[in-house]
Formats: C-alpha cells, structure tokens, sequence
C-alpha cells in the first residue's frame, strides 16, 4: 500500500486499537500530543470504551484523516456508523485503493 503523500490514514479502528499511517511529521506530531504512541509502521491508540473509540474518531476527522475503505467494519464504514447514530458529525475523507499504488479520495 502506497500512502498518499502528507496525509493521515486510518488502517483499523474497529477494534481495541486504532491503528494509523502518517507521512507528514507534523500529523505524527499531533497525533503523539493526542495519545497515540509510535509502534511498527504506524501510531497507535487504545480503544477501550464507546467513548474513547468516538473521541478518537472526532479528532482524525478534525485533523482531516483519510479512512480506510474495504470489506467489513473497515475505518470509513465505522466512521459512517457513528455518523449515522449521531455521536460525530460533518463530512469525513474516505481512502480505497483502486489497483496497486493507485487510490481515489472521496468525501462522504
């Protein structure tokens, strides 16, 4: 998967962690001052509750995070789900990779 250059892109939020990919030091920067912690490829943060897996949400959407498109509970459809019950609001970027190192950006 080849990342978008200088963007924030969220690759799990479904389950007890969320998991992203950063390519601009100063969107590591934010994200280190938020609660994750750098581990592997990526930032990491701790999901334990509704509320924290909702804070976390609302803040990659204020800092204009790219989510992950695909089968299942992926980022973007998760996103679309709390929307849609009414714990986040606005508009949010949606990332799915349409053929190897290739990918469409679309706001939803």
């Amino acid at each position: 998967m080849t990342l978008p250059i200088d963007e924030i892109v969220v690759t799990d939020i479904a389950g007890d962690t969320a998991r992203v990919r950063v390519t601009n030091p100063a969107h590591k920067e934010a994200l280190l001052r938020n609660g994750f912690i750098e581990q592997d490829d990526g930032l990491t943060a701790p999901l334990d509750s509704t509320d924290a897996r909702i804070r976390v949400l609302a803040k990659l959407i204020q800092l204009g995070a790219l989510f992950s498109a695909g089968p299942g509970w992926s980022p973007a459809e998760l996103a679309q789900y709390y929307r849609e019950q009414g714990f986040i609001e606005g508009p949010f970027k949606v990332i799915a990779w349409t053929s190897p190192g290739y990918c469409q950006v679309t706001d939803r």
